[in-house]
């Protein structure tokens, strides 16, 4: 029932909360609320290697800074 635009961000390979036990409970969710599932990035990891640009300039930064600027 949000009502606020929101942005879920989840990996469907996530060992702790895996993608395929979210789906359920996003199939209806709200119109405020969108979702961008990676493939890969397990729980809270979605690093793209080495290095301080592969922590700060991930897919999932810039699905949240997509989201923000919209």
């Amino acid at each position: 029932h949000i009502r606020t635009p929101a942005l879920v961000i989840h990996a469907k390979d996530d060992p702790m909360v895996p993608g395929y036990t979210v789906e359920p409970f996003l199939a209806d969710r709200s119109p405020s609320v969108e979702v961008a599932w990676a493939e890969r990035g397990g729980h809270v990891g979605f690093v793209e290697g080495p290095g301080r640009g592969a922590w700060e300039e991930t897919w999932a930064t810039q699905q949240a800074l997509a989201f923000l600027a919209g």
